[in-house]
């Protein structure tokens, strides 16, 4: 936020409120993202006009950009001192350069289950008092907020919605003091915390971007913070999503499932190979595997997805049962240690390591496939053995490639690189390397992308290219499916979830596995009526509603007239005839958006799910409200229905001998 620094004295909360103003917000829209009243914000837009001597939001924009202008040289002037510091907030994650992070820490402090009746209410009010009080002591000391929850702890929150890189990792040191503070006072008295459960909650996104899964190293370090917090837990989603913690929500990991938490954080997909493929899979599939005895480097054409993701997961299990080993690293993620390879990374996705295993549980289960691969040489075991601490110090590129090259000599390797547009430098000199030492036979480069990165191309051998076909709804409905095997989730959530997924790896599925997950832990009631969807797949809807303006028109009106509705009184409202009327019915009933019950004159309709008539609320919503709701008006008193214009006239002309017209 240019020239923030510059405005001393103002509050986390005001910082906010800037930064939407230099984003062109008005006061309404401000409101409704900070959840607070508009009166409020105006009242934080005062203060700010007088603290810059403006008088217009033109004015104030122009006021903070002057002093970013200002700040910029004293920044620079600085020197050799900050440059480190300056390269790490230079430091980009697959988000991409043109993207900022927005980054919220929050703590989210309330008692455990059970705990009022073991303390009794009145040492229960009393934690809870001096807990609010530590937190509006962290808040003010530290630069957060603190939140009372209507008796039910409180919740610390760091960082803005809005916020530079260097603002992000404030938030997340400031968490992880009060963090180490509660811990280290458990066993005091009275202490904070005082059987208070502990969780974190931290908010990434980008901004101005499609949504996609998310991976940068500031959620890295939010990991790391839930790790270290007692019955941590972790959310990850988008800014313009409230938390929805019922779905998305995971308690304390344990090494059962890693893979998948892992993958779910990381903003990448696990592996499923679902039992079948599409036929056009399957022969490209065998194409793969018959120019892998031409070619020791592959490049597979494909835009980023799910069926990118489930080829490699397919093409990984069709190598391993023709005794091959495989490694997929997925280039444009990086994980928690120094590696810039992905290497480390790919080596804990292969191992099924979670975040939450002791370096004993790590060197075991190396030690084990080690021993199942039969790889004697100390010298590939102990770099190995540092890819997955995250104490140790990085292995150098040749290194690395020497270990690459003792794995392949046991079992011939191949390396599955996914996103190979984004690969590191570092990947690549590795990849060259490799691809010049090792022999063709025993070890072969799979790249997914959409090309290979310029510095990789003159580097390899000739790569072959294949192009992928696109993966289509069946595709999508099947790999549900197959992770779906007990077919909890109704026809009407899958195609809610196929929409949002498509071109975008891990979208949608996420949400499956998480779900599903969760109806396992609880049972087919924890699947909720009203199932809280992120608002992109609202988005992803109304987009497709605004294609047909006769199914958008229907869907909105029916919205309007309650979750059951008969087709003539829709079409008391319906503008455009009837025959138009009946075929976006028709239309609507073919897409699975409507259901029908009855026949005849006793037919009535109502949306398939819930979801879909808060979508077409939303769309209602973002239209042109006044012009439509005056449309709908004339239409009820053109009908008979409702005369609302007549009675305002009758109200108007109440006292006096003008006669009430009545309506036709």
């Amino acid at each position: 936020m240019p020239g923030i620094a510059m405005l001393d004295g103002l509050t986390p909360r005001q910082r906010e409120i800037v930064s939407l103003i230099e984003q062109g917000r008005s006061n309404k829209e401000i409101a409704s993202l900070l959840d607070i009243g508009v009166g409020t914000v105006k009242q934080h837009v005062a203060a700010l006009f007088r603290r810059l001597n403006v008088t217009s939001r033109a004015q104030a924009v122009a006021a903070l950009r002057g002093l970013a202008a200002s700040e910029a040289p004293g920044q620079r002037q600085t020197g050799s001192s900050t440059l480190a510091q300056t390269q790490q907030n230079q430091e980009v994650s697959a988000l991409g350069a043109e993207c900022r992070v927005i980054s919220i820490a929050a703590i989210i402090l309330e008692p455990a289950e059970g705990l009022a009746q073991s303390l009794g209410t009145r040492r229960l009010v009393d934690r809870l008092e001096s807990l609010v009080r530590f937190g509006r002591q962290a808040a003010d000391s530290l630069g957060g907020q603190c939140y009372e929850r209507a008796g039910q702890g409180i919740e610390l929150r760091f960082g803005l919605i809005r916020a530079r890189r260097d603002d992000a990792e404030r938030a997340i040191r400031a968490a992880r003091f009060v963090l180490e503070r509660l811990m280290a006072d458990d066993d005091a008295e009275p202490h904070p915390r005082g059987g208070i459960a502990t969780g974190v909650s931290v908010v990434m996104a980008q901004g101005s971007q499609a949504a996609r899964p998310l991976a940068c190293t500031e959620l890295a370090q939010a990991w790391r913070l839930a790790y270290h917090a007692p019955a941590g837990r972790l959310l990850a989603c988008e800014a313009t999503q409230r938390l929805t913690s019922d779905i998305l929500g995971f308690e304390a990991f344990t090494a059962v499932g890693g893979l998948g938490r892992t993958a779910q954080v990381r903003g990448e997909l696990p592996l499923h190979a679902p039992a079948m493929l599409p036929s056009p899979r399957q022969a490209l599939l065998e194409d793969i595997q018959a120019m892998r005895k031409q070619s020791a480097c592959i490049l597979i054409e494909a835009a980023g997805g799910l069926g990118r993701t489930t080829l490699a997961a397919a093409l990984a299990e069709r190598i391993e049962s023709m005794a091959g080993l495989t490694l997929y690293i997925p280039a444009g993620r990086r994980g928690l240690g120094p590696d810039t390879t992905g290497l480390a990374l790919a080596l804990e996705i292969k191992l099924g390591l979670g975040f939450a295993e002791e370096a004993r549980q790590r060197e075991a289960r190396l030690e084990a496939f080690l021993s199942g691969m039969e790889v004697s040489e100390p010298s590939i075991r102990q770099i190995l053995r540092g890819l997955i601490s995250p104490t140790s110090s990085p292995s150098g590129l040749e290194e690395l490639a020497s270990a690459l090259i003792g794995l392949s000599r046991s079992r011939p390797l191949t390396l599955l690189i996914d996103d190979i547009e984004e690969a590191s430098p570092a990947l690549i000199d590795l990849l060259a390397k490799v691809a010049e030492e090792a022999d063709p036979p025993t070890l072969d480069i799979i790249c997914f992308g959409k090309d290979l990165p310029e510095a990789l191309r003159a580097r390899l051998p000739s790569p072959q290219r294949m192009r992928m076909p696109p993966l289509l709804d069946e595709d999508m409905i099947a790999l549900i499916a197959s992770l779906d095997g007990d077919s909890h989730l109704d026809e009407g959530l899958v195609r809610a979830v196929v929409r949002q997924a498509q071109g975008r790896p891990g979208d949608g599925v996420e949400l499956v596995m998480a779900l599903l997950g969760r109806i396992k832990a609880r049972g087919d009631a924890a699947i909720p009526q009203g199932l809280p969807m992120p608002i992109r797949l609202y988005a992803s809807l109304i987009a497709e509603m605004d294609q047909d303006a006769d199914l958008r028109e229907a869907l909105r009106l029916a919205a309007l007239l309650g979750r059951f509705f008969a087709p003539g009184l829709l079409a008391r409202f319906w503008p455009r005839g009837q025959k138009a009327l009946d075929e976006a019915l028709a239309r609507a009933i073919d897409a699975k958006l409507l259901v029908h019950e009855g026949s005849g004159a006793s037919i009535r309709y109502a949306f398939a799910r819930p979801l879909l008539r808060e979508a077409a609320v939303l769309s209602w919503l973002t239209a042109d409200r006044s012009r439509l709701r005056a449309r709908i008006e004339r239409t009820r008193v053109r009908v008979g229905a409702v005369p609302l214009a007549l009675v305002g006239e009758a109200r108007r002309n109440h006292g006096t001998s003008a006669p009430v017209k009545e309506a036709d």
